[in-house]
Order: structure tokens, then C-alpha cells, then sequence
């Protein structure tokens, strides 16, 4: 019994000091807190106030930066509201001292200091005061003191201040930019002045600078440099060409240029060149060439328009359909001189600078007016020409049917068509226009086939035509074959098929599926085949009927069998409804989940979880950004690469969390990340980085990153790199080249292969490898399908195209988003 009691007591006291070693274990030290004091506010004059507190209890190692934030804002100022004045960590010290030296007069401000650690940001106590205001800035010189538009120029002066939102320079009442700043300078460039400002025809302008609503005086000995000119390309010029003035001192708004006492042109394409389009000139145009900007004017030489001249009389002409006329002159191989017919313009058989010829058209019934223009302006006109008299005796002698390849043509033959000046051909009361070509001197030829808008109830077509003063008119001149449409098998939505029959006329013809017409882009190839694309049908029996110039067709039945599948479920935030809801290109599937960012009332970093065998969507944690960028991935984790910063997603807790980023990369567009998962790392290629030919990769067992140098060398401003990852290979593409990379030893494998034009281009946007092929997606929203044995190219059409359109193969099934959609494909099903 003794024995067993010794046992129990060392047990017991076995169990007190496990439970003491666990609760020792679980303890945390607390960090350190930094003590922030702000002590004292003094010195409070019109020069500015000193501010003066304390810093304590933080460790040098752990500060980024620290200072004082001030602001008059109600909110207490931080590092996202206020005026900072900061220091750097070499510069720390416990007891310091900021001098604020830029304030409103009469503003209440606050005024606060700060440390920025590793951790967080810390502030002090904070403290009001009245501000006295600050000295009024005050210009003292500028150089240089005459200089031209957009010229760089430097103003020197006191109390600009340190704070650049609160400066405001002006050229007169124009604006200018503010290049770089300090307390006694400021650069800037000399804007263009408005047309309508008050100093752009004075030849003064005053230059001020205004701190916090507070201006300087005017600074008087500044002038903006007259026009320049130092080159004219042409000396004679046509009548409605261009010449080019260059030179400097040019108003992009208003710049004048005159040809004696003719101003010509009243603008310039920049500050440097003037391009001046001439309009029409009836008459020779001769003087001095000067440019006026404003005030200020420069002259260069002389100058001669070129117009158009015409020396034939028009008096008494008289013409019939289908003849010529030639005018004659100088300086008519004018491109813009026209001739018009009334209200519509003669073609000109003929252009030569010394005449011109045209022809008066065939459709020509009765006298006309006629005039000869160069812009707008008037050359030569005359307003009556008599049209001779002629006897019609037009008569439809042959009416026969042809066949083409993509429908049903008719010609016909009428005499004495030359005297036919004017025609109309209708067919079942709609006009059509035929070709036509002369036979002999007596006979011509019209060509044509049976309009769009001309269909028949019951297949029955009449003619009639009708000239000057000849008309015929024949009844059912054509019957409409009924069409026949084959037997189909088993088809598939968005593939092209051909549907086989007789009378498959495409130019007329309807389609109707399930009783729906049907219009699609489609290729019509005979009266006997006939290919279109399929829009998207749901599984199950369909059938299809074809209207061919009011002639209907047996319906035909045929089985749909998809390999596409639209999710559509709108339980969540109602995805499929665009005005509410958008699916941004950046997507990954994991355990039969759809992970995706969407955007949904101006709100862009929401994040969407779709069950790809139900379709049912729910809302998870929003992401940590609201910018695009390379999302990816990995067992029950995905990762996103945005603006240099690296995120991931915890799939199982839904929570997202910020890791460590490679060094090398920059925070630059989103678009030109590239990124994969192969071999348990995540491989990263930033092309907007400092070192463009850099690769990285995350090892997402050691949760490491690291950086690799031997991939194919890559500028910023070639074409992009792309991926193509599946089967445990790795292709990249990049200047037609499609290159192979091993991810177990990080080398290029030394696979290479061009692909011309029609193959693999930059806008393919991304690709999968499945089953030793690879399935690239391009803008479209349709694969090419390249055989990686032999490099065959073969195609599949998508339901969704555009430049967001972006998927990923999982196993069988392929997925693909695209603005509010998302689809999955069976890719046993092809």
C-alpha cells in the first residue's frame, strides 16, 4: 500500500509541472509601444510656429521614418490626410524640433508627431493653434526674360514655400505647371495663353506667384517671344493643298496666316510647325507671306496660290447621254477640282493639268446644269446644257436564267440601250441595280440577281423596267424552287457545320430554329451545301427549317449534345446581370471551385467563390487590392501578384494574408506580370521590371523566394512573354518563337519552334497543355489547338471573346470568365 501511495504522489506532481510548462510556453513579450510627447508649440508669428516634443521607448533598428503631421481639417492629421515634415532613421533623435513655416492666415490648425515602424504608425498627443499667417511670397527675377510657348524657365524669389499643393503660379491669368520647387525657386514652362486672355494681345504678362491664396506682386520683365520663321517648304502652292511653315513662337490656338492682306489659315499643330490647308481659290492668289501671334508678327518672302483656271466656253453646248466633254485651262490636274451635274458629281475620264475630260451619264433625261468647283469654290459654271433629242426605242428582246455560285442571276438583253438615257429595273416593286456591258453598237446586257427585300409569299417573281419614255413589265418571269435540307446528326453550340440539300440559295434565305429565326454570320458556299455556326442550344432534340425566297422547307430534327456548360446561378449578388455585377480576368479552380474577383456597384475588390458542378456563387473575403493582377492556384491556397505586392488566400479559413515580395520587382502595370504554377513553385516573369530578363519563383513548400537568370533574354518594349503550362511541361512564347522550359532543373530545354504568320501570335492571350496538345485562347474566344508532336493547328469556337476573356484547364474540364459569364467545357467531348 505505501508503495502505491509514493506512485499517486509523484504522479500527481509529474502533471503540475507539465500543465507550469505548457502555461510558461504559451506566454507572449509584449513589443515594445514607442511614447510619443508633443511638448511645446512657440515662436508663433507671421514667419510660422516651432513645434517641439519628445520620442522614447522605440528602438533605432526598428524605425522607417518620423516627424510631424499637421493639418486644418477637422479629422485628426495622419499620414493620409495632413502636411508631413519627415526625417529620415539616420536622422532620429529623442527630442525634436519641426519648424512649420507654410500656413493659411486665421486657420485653426492641428499638429501632431509620428513614428512609422516595421509594424505600424504611432502618434502623439495633438494640439491646436491659431496661425499669424506666412509672408507673402515675392518674385524676384526670372530667367530668362523672353522665351517662347513651352520654353523652360526659372523664377527666383522668397517664401514659395515647401509645400507644392499649396502654390499656384500664373503666366497673366494662365495657369503653369510647377516642375520643381524649393523655398526660393520654382521652374516651370511658359504656357500656351488662351485665345480669350486679357494679356494675349497686349504684349504684357504679368507673372505671379500666389501661397495659400496669398499672390505676390506682378513681376513686369517677362515677354513671350515673337513668331520665328526659319523654313517655308513650297513657295508655289495648288489651290486647296498644304505647305509647311516652320520656325518657332507658333500658338497651337491661334496663329494667323496672311498671303498679302489675305489671311489664309487661322491655327498650327504645334509651337514649332504650322501645316496650312489652302481651300479654293478662283483666282491666283499672290503677296508676302506673314505669320501674326497675337500682337506680334514676322514676315518671310513671297508667296503664290496656284487656282484652277478654265478657258472653254459652255455657251450654247449641246450633249447626249454617254458623251464627252473637255474643258480646257491650266493647273487642272487639281486632286480636289470636282464637276457637278446638278447635285452630283461627273466622273472625270481625264485629268491633265492642261483639261479635263467627262462623260455625261446614261441615266441622263432631260437638260442640266453644270458647274466646276475646287473646295467649295467656283470655277467655272454654266447653268444651262441642252441634252440633244433623241428617238428610244428600247425593247426587251431575251429574258434567261443563270446560275452563280452563291445564287440564283438573271440577264437580260434590251436594244438600243444607248439612247435608254435614263432606266429602272424593279423586281416585285423593289429596285435593283444592275451591271451592264454593251454586245454590239445596239445591244447591251443587263446582269442582276433578286434583291434581299424582294421575297415572295409563294416564290413568284415579276419584272419591270422602265427608261425615258419605255416601259415593260413581265409576270412571273420566276418560280422559287422549294428547298431540301438533309438529314443532321449530332451537333454541338458555336461550331460550324455545313447543312447539306437542294435550293439552299444563301443570298435569300431564312432559318428558322425551333421556330425562331435565326441570324447569324455565317459562310454561304452553294445552292446545294451550306455552313453557318451554331448558336448556343441546350442538350436535347432541335430542329431546323429554311426559308429560301418564300419557299419553306420540311423541318428537319437534330440532336444537341454540348460540351459547353453556362453556369448561371444568381444567388449571390445576382453575378449574370450586368448592369449589378463583372467578372475580372483574373480567375483560379481548386477542389471543384471557381475562385474569381468581380466588381458590383463601383466596388472592384470583391471575391467570388462558383461551385463548377452547381453553379451556385457565394461572396468570400474581399481582396486586399482593387488593382488586376497574376492570380494563381495551389492545393487549398491561391496567390496573387498586384503592383509588386504578393497576397494569399487561404482558402479553408477564407482569409487573405500579405507575404514577402521578390526585391526585383517594381511596382509597375499589372498586365505585364506573367506567372505559373509547375513542380510545387510559382514562376514569375515581371517585364516591366529593372531587370526585364529576370525570372522568379516561390518554392510553395519552403515558402521562399527565389530569382533565376537563365531564361530567354526580354526587353520592355518587345513583345510580351506568354506561358503554357500542363502535363508537366513548360513553353513560353515570345517573338514567334515558341520555346520549351524544364521546371525541375530551371533551363531551357533548347525546344524551339517558329511559327509564322496565321500560327501563334501576340494576341493569343494564354494557353494550356492537355493531352500532349496545347490549347491557346485568343481574343476571339476561340482555341487554337497546336499538336505539340507535329505541330498541327486545329480550332474550337468559344461562347465569349474579348480582351478580358481568360480560362484554365482542371483535369477534363476547361473554364473560361469573361465580362459576366462563366462557362466550363468537356474537353472529352470534342
Amino acid at each position: 500500500m505505501k508503495t502505491n501511495f509514493h506512485f499517486r504522489e509523484y504522479l500527481f506532481i509529474w502533471m503540475l509541472l507539465f500543465l507550469i510548462g505548457i502555461n510558461l510556453s504559451c506566454e507572449e513579450t509584449e513589443p515594445e509601444i514607442p511614447i510619443l510627447l508633443l511638448q511645446e508649440i512657440s515662436n508663433l508669428d507671421e514667419d510660422g510656429v516651432l513645434v517641439e516634443g519628445k520620442i522614447s521607448n522605440v528602438s533605432h533598428e526598428d524605425i522607417l521614418s518620423f516627424g510631424a503631421v499637421w493639418s486644418f481639417d477637422e479629422e485628426l492629421p495622419s499620414l493620409a490626410n495632413a502636411i508631413i515634415d519627415s526625417l529620415k532613421p539616420a536622422e532620429f533623435r529623442e527630442k525634436v524640433s519641426f519648424e512649420i513655416n507654410t500656413l493659411a492666415k486665421d486657420s485653426t490648425y492641428q499638429v501632431r508627431l509620428f513614428v512609422k515602424t516595421k509594424s505600424n504608425v504611432f502618434y502623439s498627443n495633438a494640439r491646436q493653434f491659431l496661425s499669424l499667417g506666412s509672408t507673402p511670397p515675392e518674385i524676384l527675377d526670372v530667367e530668362p526674360k523672353k522665351a517662347f510657348f513651352r520654353d523652360t524657365v526659372m523664377i527666383h524669389g522668397t517664401d514659395f514655400g515647401k509645400d507644392p499643393e499649396a502654390v499656384a503660379l500664373f503666366f497673366g491669368n494662365t495657369k503653369a505647371p510647377v516642375l520643381s520647387q524649393t523655398d526660393s525657386t520654382i521652374q516651370t514652362v511658359v504656357p500656351i495663353l488662351y485665345i480669350d486672355n486679357q494679356y494675349f494681345n497686349s504684349g504684357e504678362l504679368p507673372i505671379k506667384v500666389s501661397k495659400y491664396n496669398i499672390e505676390s506682386d506682378g513681376f513686369n520683365g517677362f515677354d513671350i517671344k515673337g513668331p520665328v520663321i526659319t523654313k517655308v517648304n513650297q513657295r508655289e502652292v495648288y489651290a486647296g493643298y498644304t505647305f509647311e511653315i516652320e520656325g518657332e513662337g507658333f500658338h497651337p490656338g491661334k496663329t494667323e496666316v496672311y498671303v498679302g492682306d489675305e489671311l489664309i489659315y487661322q491655327s498650327a499643330r504645334s509651337t514649332e510647325k504650322i501645316v496650312v490647308e489652302l481651300g479654293g481659290y478662283a483666282d491666283h492668289l499672290e503677296g508676302v507671306l506673314k505669320v501674326k501671334v497675337g500682337p506680334k508678327e514676322v514676315e518671310s518672302g513671297n508667296l503664290k496660290v496656284l487656282a484652277p483656271m478654265i478657258t472653254t466656253s459652255l455657251l450654247n453646248k449641246e450633249v447626249g447621254p454617254g458623251e464627252k466633254i473637255t474643258l480646257k485651262g491650266q493647273y487642272l490636274d487639281n486632286e480636289f477640282l470636282e464637276v457637278w451635274l446638278e447635285s452630283a458629281t461627273f466622273p472625270m475620264i481625264e485629268q491633265e493639268a492642261e483639261y479635263i475630260v467627262v462623260e455625261v451619264p446614261r441615266d441622263q433625261c432631260k437638260d442640266f446644269n453644270m458647274k466646276v468647283e475646287l473646295k467649295g469654290e467656283t470655277i467655272k459654271r454654266k447653268t444651262y446644257i441642252n441634252l440633244r433629242n433623241t428617238t428610244l426605242s428600247s425593247e426587251i428582246k431575251v429574258l434567261k436564267n443563270g446560275n452563280a455560285q452563291f445564287g440564283v442571276y438573271f440577264s437580260m438583253e434590251i436594244n438600243d440601250f444607248s439612247s435608254a438615257s435614263s432606266y429602272q429595273l424593279l423586281l416585285n416593286n423593289r429596285q435593283t441595280w444592275p451591271s451592264w456591258k454593251a454586245l454590239d453598237d445596239t445591244t447591251w446586257e443587263l446582269i442582276f440577281s433578286l434583291p434581299y427585300d424582294a421575297i415572295s409569299a409563294d416564290g413568284n417573281y415579276s419584272l419591270e423596267f422602265t427608261s425615258c419614255n419605255f416601259w415593260q413589265k413581265i409576270e412571273n418571269f420566276y418560280q422559287a424552287p422549294k428547298p431540301v435540307i438533309d438529314p443532321i446528326g449530332v451537333l454541338q453550340s458555336f461550331e460550324y457545320y455545313v447543312i447539306t440539300g437542294q435550293g439552299l440559295n444563301a443570298q435569300l434565305r431564312k432559318i428558322y430554329i425551333d421556330g425562331v429565326q435565326f441570324e447569324v454570320n455565317h459562310n454561304h458556299l452553294n445552292y446545294t451545301y451550306y455552313g453557318l455556326r451554331l448558336p448556343f442550344l441546350e442538350n436535347g432534340t432541335h430542329r431546323i427549317m429554311m426559308e429560301v425566297q418564300g419557299q419553306r422547307s420540311e423541318e428537319v430534327f437534330f440532336e444537341v449534345d454540348n460540351a459547353w456548360i453556362k453556369l448561371t446561378d444568381t444567388e449571390n449578388c445576382q453575378l449574370f446581370d450586368k448592369s449589378l455585377c463583372h467578372v475580372r480576368p483574373n480567375f483560379f479552380v481548386s477542389n471543384d471551385k471557381l475562385y474569381t474577383s468581380f466588381s458590383s456597384n463601383g466596388v472592384d475588390n470583391m471575391f467570388l467563390e462558383v461551385d463548377l458542378n452547381t453553379g451556385h456563387d457565394r461572396a468570400l473575403d474581399d481582396l486586399p487590392t482593387s488593382e488586376l493582377g497574376a492570380m494563381n492556384g495551389y492545393g487549398d491556397y491561391g496567390y496573387l501578384i498586384s503592383g509588386g505586392d504578393f497576397y494569399r488566400y487561404d482558402i479553408l479559413k477564407d482569409q487573405w494574408e500579405q507575404l514577402d515580395s521578390p526585391d526585383g520587382i517594381r511596382e509597375t502595370s499589372n498586365h505585364l506580370m506573367s506567372s505559373f504554377i509547375s513542380n510545387d513553385k510559382l514562376f514569375l516573369f515581371d517585364i516591366g521590371g529593372t531587370n526585364p530578363s529576370t525570372y522568379y519563383y516561390y518554392d510553395l513548400i519552403t515558402l521562399e523566394w527565389h530569382e533565376m537568370n537563365n531564361g530567354p533574354s526580354h526587353s520592355t518594349t518587345s513583345s510580351p512573354i506568354k506561358f503554357f503550362v500542363g502535363d508537366g511541361q513548360v513553353y513560353l512564347f515570345q517573338y514567334e518563337h515558341f520555346l520549351g522550359f524544364d521546371p525541375i532543373n530551371l533551363q531551357m530545354d533548347g525546344t524551339s519552334k517558329w511559327f509564322s504568320y496565321g500560327g501563334i501570335d501576340t494576341y493569343d492571350l494564354q494557353g494550356y497543355i492537355y493531352n500532349g496538345e496545347l490549347y491557346i485562347l485568343n481574343n476571339h474566344g476561340n482555341w487554337k489547338i497546336v499538336d505539340l508532336t507535329d505541330w498541327s493547328i486545329r480550332y474550337i469556337n468559344g461562347p465569349v471573346s474579348g480582351s478580358d476573356v481568360r480560362y484554365v484547364i482542371d483535369g477534363d474540364w476547361a473554364y473560361v470568365t469573361s465580362e459576366n459569364e462563366i462557362w466550363k467545357y468537356d474537353l472529352t467531348k470534342q
